[in-house]
């Protein structure tokens, strides 16, 4: 599990703990992500929200909707609204967790839709939100 990395190298653990995920290891990505997360409490605000991001989609993935919830409530999301990475990837999995839990969007994905179509900077952000729509939406409205 690689206990020798230093606290500096938090987001190296959370990196470790994606690949983990990709090979399906999802006891070692458990461990990588809540291992890194004490380290970057308060210290690297990005790479904080990053992690819990991570833990939030692998919850889901997982079918552990309320523990997705639970990082996704965290108050580090209040102080790192200021990037649109964050914010278009906590909405999205906002979302896939309303819909996990058979409760209604909302209108939170219109509104970053909107903003990340209108961001040259980062245009891969709008593909996965226009996806999260239209599984919302009735069968024709989807493929409109």
């Amino acid at each position: 599990l690689h206990e020798d990395l230093p606290a500096a190298s938090a987001g190296h653990r959370t990196m470790l703990g994606g690949c983990a995920v990709q090979l399906g290891r999802y006891d070692e990505a458990l461990d990588h992500f809540n291992l890194s997360l004490p380290a970057l409490t308060g210290k690297i605000i990005p790479a904080h929200g990053s992690t819990l991001l991570h833990l939030a989609q692998l919850w889901l993935h997982l079918g552990q909707p309320s523990r997705a919830g639970q990082a996704l409530d965290d108050p580090i999301f209040e102080v790192a609204q200021g990037t649109l990475s964050i914010r278009a990837r906590h909405g999205l999995l906002r979302a896939r967790l309303a819909r996990a839990l058979s409760l209604p969007a909302g209108d939170a994905l219109d509104a970053l839709l909107a903003e990340a179509e209108g961001a040259a900077t980062v245009p891969y952000l709008a593909l996965p939100l226009r996806l999260e729509q239209a599984l919302g939406l009735a069968g024709e409205a989807a493929c409109a």
